[in-house]
Order: structure tokens, then C-alpha cells, then sequence
């Protein structure tokens, strides 16, 4: 699987260079820049269709590599931070979907990972004390939670939230912002 990147990685760059641009010394080190971040993608377990996919588009909508490989970064943080990948893959593909430019795509992610590391802060001040009974927050309860902060919820009133209801479980405490949220829409 590593090689089938690196090969699609070499051959975007292949098709690149011999697309005419002007500056090839520039352009190779781009090039040789986008393969480190394929590489770095592939090693940090980013699904390889998920990779293909973004070069793909990359490449027939005439993108910088440097945008390219931008996007893959943002999802190589999310998946090295223990974020669920799919959201991020997700607001990427609605980017594709409606040609929104990869800088507003990018800036949409860094918005994300900000909105995971907010829950991811929220639960660990959460989290039982040793003495208590402990218990693992699934993957749909972090992504149900920081999808509250785009349902129309600020942060600050998911932290008001939580500082109220600090005995609440979470599936409890998070359908209830969920209401909270949907009565504000």
C-alpha cells in the first residue's frame, strides 16, 4: 500500500513537471515536499483512498501542491491527536464538492481541530478521579459533543453546561445540549 502512494505521489509530480511550469527548481522542491506529507499521511494510518482521492482532486483542479499537501497535513494532526478522521474527511469533501479554494478548506480544519481540542478539554476536566468508576467516551460521544459547537452552542455555554451538571452522564448531558442547541435554531 506504502508503494502504491509513493508511486501516485511521483507520478502527480511527473505530470507536474512536464505540465510546462516555469520554475522547475521550485516546483521539485514542492513536489518533494507533497511526497514527505504522502508519506507522513500513509505513515500516520490516513486512509490511503482517503489520500488518493485528495491528489486526484489536487491535481484535475490545477492546485498547488502546496495546498495539497496543507489538507493532508490538517488530517495528519487530527489523526496523530486521536481526533475521529471521518468529520475532518468529511469537511473536505464538502469542500471538493462545492469547489470551495483548499485555503478556505484548510482553514475550515484548523477550525475543527480547535473545536476537538476544546471537547477533548472539556472531558479531561470532566473525567472521574481515580477512586471513581472510570469509563471510556466513545468515538460518537466526542463527535456528537464537538458537533453541538456547529449546531449553534458556544463554548462557553457547553462549558456552563457541564460545570451544572457535573454528576449528569454523558450521553444524558450531551442529548440535552443537543435539545438546547436545536431550540436555538
Amino acid at each position: 500500500m506504502g508503494t502504491r502512494l509513493r508511486q501516485i505521489a511521483l507520478a502527480l509530480m511527473l505530470l507536474l513537471v512536464l505540465g510546462g511550469n516555469a520554475d522547475a527548481a521550485k516546483n521539485h522542491t514542492t513536489e518533494t515536499e507533497l511526497s514527505s506529507t504522502v508519506q507522513a499521511a500513509e505513515t500516520a494510518g490516513v486512509p490511503a483512498a482517503t489520500v488518493n482521492r485528495l491528489l486526484t482532486h489536487g491535481y484535475e483542479q490545477n492546485w498547488d501542491t502546496a495546498d495539497t499537501g496543507r489538507l493532508l497535513r490538517g488530517l495528519i494532526a487530527a489523526q496523530q491527536s486521536g481526533f475521529p478522521l471521518q468529520p475532518f474527511v468529511s469537511k473536505i469533501e464538502e469542500g471538493l464538492a462545492k469547489r470551495i479554494p483548499p485555503s478556505k478548506i484548510a482553514q475550515v480544519l484548523e477550525r475543527k481541530d480547535d473545536d476537538y481540542r476544546f471537547t477533548q478539554t472539556l472531558l479531561a476536566d470532566r473525567a472521574p478521579r481515580p477512586a471513581q468508576h472510570q469509563t471510556s467516551v466513545s468515538t460518537e460521544e466526542r463527535v456528537r459533543l464537538t458537533e453541538l459547537l456547529n449546531a449553534g452552542l458556544q463554548r462557553e455555554e457547553l462549558k456552563q453546561l457541564f460545570a451544572d451538571a457535573p454528576a449528569t452522564p454523558l450521553p444524558v448531558l450531551i442529548r440535552g445540549a443537543e435539545l438546547l442547541a436545536s431550540l436555538r435554531q
